[in-house]
C-alpha cells in the first residue's frame, strides 16, 4: 500500500492506495493541485508514462476524495497539494 497526504489549508488528509509497485518516482514530490491537470502532466519531463498516468489517476482521486469530503473545488486548487509518501 502506497500512503497520499493531502494539505488544503492547514488540514491534512490522507489515503491509502492499494497498488504501489509504481510509486518510486512520485515519492516525496511535493505536487500542487493547480498544476497536475492532464496537459500539463504531459508536459513532465522528468517522469515516466507509466509514472505520468499514475500521477494523473492519483491527482483525480485525492481530488474527488476532497470534494467527498466536503472541500470546495477553489480550496482545493488555490493553495491545496499532495505528497506521496
Amino acid at each position: 500500500m502506497q500512503v497520499i497526504e493531502m494539505f488544503i489549508k492547514d488540514r491534512k488528509y490522507q489515503i491509502e492506495w492499494a497498488i504501489s509497485e509504481h510509486f518510486d518516482e512520485l515519492k516525496g514530490k511535493k505536487y500542487m493541485f493547480n498544476e497536475v491537470a492532464a496537459d500539463q502532466i504531459v508536459e513532465l519531463n522528468n517522469l515516466s508514462e507509466v509514472a505520468k498516468i499514475l500521477l494523473s489517476a492519483v491527482a483525480g482521486a485525492t481530488i474527488q476524495y476532497l470534494m467527498d469530503n466536503g472541500l470546495d473545488v477553489a480550496s482545493i486548487f488555490s493553495d491545496g497539494y499532495f505528497i506521496v509518501k
